[in-house]
C-alpha cells in the first residue's frame, strides 16, 4: 500500500511527460524520418532471421546433392 501511495504522485504527473519531443512536435519531415527509421529497425530482426534461415537451406541443399 504504502508503494502505492508514493508511485500515485508519479503516474498523476506523467500525463505532462513527452515521451519524445520528435513525436508531438517536430516538423513533417522530421517526423516522417523518424517514423520510416522506426519501421525498418522493427522489421530488421524479421530481415536477418530469413536470411539466415535462407542460408542454411542453401546449404542443407547443397548437401544432398
Amino acid at each position: 500500500m504504502r508503494a502505492v501511495l508514493l508511485a500515485a504522485p508519479l503516474v498523476a504527473a506523467a500525463g505532462g511527460a513527452w515521451g519524445c519531443p520528435v513525436c508531438f512536435g517536430g516538423e513533417e519531415t522530421s517526423l516522417r524520418a523518424y517514423w520510416w527509421s522506426t519501421l525498418v529497425l522493427s522489421l530488421l530482426p524479421f530481415g536477418v532471421v530469413a536470411a539466415l534461415g535462407g542460408v542454411a537451406w542453401r546449404l542443407l541443399q547443397d548437401r544432398e546433392r
